[in-house]
């Protein structure tokens, strides 16, 4: 009996719009950071940007209650500073992520624009194999087995290419779009030394002729899900990746895996018109007609009330800014605003929303609320970690801040403390040697 599934459809189109902005803001705030030796988004990281991504990320990032349990981890959030890096929009600077001349630009510029941009540089990267991230398949990295690897760029070539050939607006089986590719010869190799790859065990677990869906369609549906989703280019139709797919089943130490990859659970793809523009099939973007779905009305008391059923997308986005009070009320909530706003959302989403809901203009009040919570969320400005340095007396105080090396170096705070931003402590404990003084620990 076939295994009937509760599928979930991810229109993507206008959420990587809303969610290639709100990265942005997020790295010019300084709370991106990556590893850096690899580049690789810190999981604290990853979880920021997950909580600011339109609708989520696609699944909740869950702890396995045993070590070798498996649980789907981040899609999209790992992705977005992979993107923003290959795009030349953001680069490392210390620990973090910081926008490049082209991430200011890209603020002010059309999101189809830079969305298109950012798939045009993946498609040549090499930053990042997305076969890694099939990390069920052990030997990838090692001396031998990187070696062996096939181009990264040649793979996306062919997935591209056959991607131009699907007809727009039209649901894809993904099983369906591995065989087009066989039949029509998009065919490409992921290693050319496929035994030196394994599951668990490398004695044991060697792959022995693995089926093409167990490496080439496993290498398409990562690239789909987690890029060409992410940049907007598809909407998807998911499930949770436990039990997808039982291809792998019949091979040594796959007994206790729930699933192959994380990506098992993409089902279904459809083309849409930003995905056509990124591709090249159209010069310029036309936006997709956005569903007929339900009306909104809001008051002056900052309540929210629904006529019909909001989308998926529609209810996350309105739980960022507002508290349910019912099935099909809500009221905007300073605090959650705030919140929304210091991660990296902007208000226009959400403005956007509501002019297309509701046939009447905002509300003075509301608006005036929403004018007031975006000067509020920037009245302070975090500049990063500093050192609170205790002075013995007064005299020490006067002593360094009339020193015009240390003067540069640290701000007074109170009548015996002063402030010393994180990056200058090196220079400031040297310099006060310079009047004498040493910095013990406190």
């Amino acid at each position: 009996m076939e295994k009937l599934v509760a599928l979930t459809q991810r229109d993507m189109e206008r959420a990587a719009q809303q969610d290639l902005l709100a990265v942005l803001r997020l790295i010019d705030s300084g709370k991106v950071a990556v590893s850096a030796k690899t580049g690789r988004a810190s999981e604290t990281t990853m979880g920021r940007i997950a909580d600011i991504l339109a609708g989520g990320d696609f699944y909740a990032v869950e702890k396995p209650e045993k070590s070798w349990q498996q649980a789907p981890g981040p899609v999209r959030a790992f992705a977005w500073p992979w993107l923003m890096q290959s795009g030349r929009l953001a680069e490392q600077r210390g620990s973090k992520l910081a926008l490049t001349k082209a991430g200011q630009q890209a603020l002010g510029r059309p999101a189809s624009e830079t969305l298109r941009q950012l798939w045009q540089r993946w498609k040549k990267n090499k930053l990042l194999d997305e076969f890694n991230r099939i990390n069920v398949y052990k030997g990838q990295t090692g001396r031998k087995g990187k070696r062996a690897m096939t181009s990264p760029a040649d793979r996306r070539a062919a997935v591209e290419n056959a991607l131009r050939d699907c007809p727009m607006d039209v649901w894809v089986s993904i099983d369906e779009f591995w065989r087009y590719m066989q039949a029509a010869d998009y065919h490409f190799e992921v290693t050319l030394e496929e035994w030196r790859l394994y599951i668990i065990d490398p004695h044991y677990g060697t792959l022995n002729n693995p089926s093409w869906s167990m490496m080439q369609g496993r290498y398409v549906s990562c690239l789909l899900l987690e890029y060409a989703a992410t940049l907007g280019m598809i909407d998807v139709a998911i499930t949770p990746p436990a039990f997808a797919r039982d291809d792998f089943s019949d091979y040594w130490g796959t007994d206790d895996l729930y699933y192959l990859s994380q990506y098992d659970g993409l089902w279904y793809f459809r083309l849409n018109a930003l995905g056509t523009y990124c591709l090249g099939l159209a010069d310029q973007y036309e936006p997709s007609a956005a569903p007929n779905q339900c009306a909104v009305t809001v008051f002056p008391d900052r309540r929210l009330r629904t006529v019909g059923e909001l989308s998926f997308d529609e209810k996350l986005l309105l739980d960022l800014y507002a508290k349910a009070e019912s099935e099909d009320t809500w009221r905007f909530d300073g605090d959650k605003v705030l919140a929304a706003l210091e991660g990296g959302r902007d208000l226009a989403d959400l403005r956007d929303f509501l002019d297309r809901r509701d046939d009447q203009p905002l509300p003075d009040t509301v608006e005036g609320f929403f004018r007031r919570m975006e000067r509020n969320a920037t009245a302070l400005k975090s500049h990063g970690d500093a050192l609170l340095v205790e002075c013995a007396d007064e005299d020490v105080v006067a002593r360094v801040l009339s020193d015009q090396r240390l003067a540069k170096l640290c701000i007074p705070a109170g009548e015996r403390y002063l402030v010393v931003p994180a990056k200058e402590v090196a220079r400031f404990r040297k310099a006060i040697r310079g009047l004498g003084f040493g910095m013990s620990a406190g």
